[in-house]
């Protein structure tokens, strides 16, 4: 029963419909009024209330809005602005509405608590903890209130389980993502190829390899964290059904993306993630498909490798050759991201010995600090570092063990959903999930080396994973 539905109950339609058509007539009355006085709070408070509704009558639509918004190929803020000094943009906004409907909902007994609903309670307890602790620790509190609202995102979690319980929104959900990762790594490469800037007008990043810094052009596209969650979607419906035509494309697509992302933590998340699909697939016919792209790697893989030694494939594909040599080389622990992640997490764990319950609390450095040029003032200064490159640290530092056992209980909740998926749903269903708790492998793997905790691209392809690792709870929609 939808919340729509839940009223009609009991508001009687005639009045329901008598006091719309009063009401609307009075605020556009007023709106006109104070918009001919050049005042535009209140039809900038219609077009909000408006956009409530829209959330509220049409959520999928809403929820495939926040996704294209937010982890496609869009700047990180996407339409700002500022209510009662509180900064947000719309996609922000538009998830929170999404949250307060179905939070609604559950409070007026009209959706079920979703999987891990004890686990959500504790996660909103840390946080409000973490949030007291970095507030008697000195906490900025413009900083803090950022952090929180990065924070309340995970209760995405709670509406994208009700939205898309249903096996038919399940589908649609997954042939979304994969829909907008083509579509978005196609217009990433038409950008690349005409050497046009993709988020950053700086299209050259330069980054260290083993001592040597090349500038080349750098995917950094929010797109990155959905990918993961599209491309392990792709790699198992290829496994378990075929091989077509369209998903071999999207699979080079996706790896020319992935390739031109030189981001080692990524491949090595993609790579675990990948390996749990062919461990675990049982349908008939996927060792035979395994053994084909065994032997298609086997084939290919040295070419392309020879190629790229030579310069004859281009300076990116001499530069993935030498981010891949890399990770395999004893010069890598010199590495300055290396060792740089290192001292880090000295530093943390020395944080953590002194406050292992609570931790240092939210927007809170942890002693972690690193030199930076002032080239305003020609000077080195240095500054103290609020995160850690390993989100767990991250977690464990600002919402305490609490927060590092919710995380845990995420991962326990996961991995039975999917062992249970693939032992007792239908082939295309266990498929999914299969995928879907693979994703979520790749995105914890490659958590241990970026810092994704507050990201928010990262945050929403962690939810949009879980969304489609949960099993269906509903026969069909309502």
């Amino acid at each position: 029963m939808s919340l729509t539905q839940a009223s009609a109950r009991l508001v009687p339609p005639r009045a329901r419909s008598g006091a719309l058509v009063v009401g609307t007539a009075l605020v556009a009355f007023e709106a006109s009024r104070a918009a001919a006085q050049g005042d535009r709070r209140p039809l900038v408070l219609i077009v909000a209330l408006a956009g409530a509704y829209a959330v509220v009558t049409w959520p999928v639509v809403a929820a495939f809005a926040l996704i294209t918004m937010a982890s496609t190929v869009f700047l990180p803020e996407f339409k700002t602005f500022a209510v009662a000094g509180i900064r947000s943009d719309l996609p922000e906004a538009t998830a929170f509405l999404l949250i307060g409907c179905y939070l609604l909902r559950l409070v007026l007994g009209l959706d079920r608590p979703p999987p891990g609903a004890r686990g959500l309670v504790v996660f909103v307890t840390a946080l409000v903890c973490g949030s007291l602790v970095g507030l008697s620790r000195g906490a900025d509190r413009q900083l803090l209130q950022g952090e929180v609202k990065s924070y309340l995102l995970y209760l995405l979690i709670i509406p994208m389980a009700a939205v898309f319980g249903t096996r038919a929104r399940k589908q649609l959900l997954e042939s979304f993502v994969v829909l907008a990762s083509s579509v978005g790594c196609v217009w990433i490469l038409f950008r690349l190829v005409r050497h046009l800037p993709i988020t950053s007008p700086d299209r050259i990043y330069d980054f260290n390899t083993l001592g040597t810094v090349a500038g080349v052009e750098r995917v950094r596209s929010a797109l990155l964290e959905l990918l993961v969650v599209a491309t392990m979607l792709v790699f198992a419906r290829a496994l378990s059904e075929g091989a077509t035509p369209l998903r071999v494309l999207q699979l080079v697509l996706f790896s020319v993306i992935w390739a031109e992302s030189y981001f080692r933590s990524a491949w090595l998340g993609l790579l675990v993630g990948a390996a749990l699909i062919v461990a675990v697939q049982r349908r008939p016919g996927s060792s035979v498909r395994v053994a084909r792209l065994t032997l298609v790697l086997a084939a290919v893989v040295p070419l392309l490798a020879i190629g790229a030694a030579s310069g004859h494939l281009g300076k990116p594909a001499h530069e993935v050759l030498r981010r891949v040599e890399s990770t395999i080389s004893p010069k890598l622990s010199a590495e300055s991201s290396f060792t740089d992640r290192q001292l880090e997490s000295e530093d943390a764990v020395a944080a953590l010995r002194r406050n292992p319950l609570v931790g240092v609390g939210i927007a809170r450095p942890y002693g972690a600090s690193r030199a930076y040029y002032d080239p305003v003032q020609n000077v080195v200064v240095f500054s103290e570092r609020q995160y850690s490159h390993n989100t767990y640290f991250d977690v464990w530092l600002h919402l305490g063990l609490a927060g590092l056992l919710c995380v845990v209980a995420l991962g326990v909740m996961l991995y039975r959903a999917v062992r249970n998926a693939v032992g007792a749903l239908p082939p295309a269903d266990a498929t999914r999930c299969l995928a879907a708790g693979a994703a979520c492998l790749a995105l914890g793997a490659k958590a241990v080396f970026i810092p994704q905790l507050l990201y928010r691209p990262a945050i929403l392809a962690l939810v949009v994973a879980v969304t489609l690792a949960l099993p269906a709870v509903q026969e069909t929609d309502d």
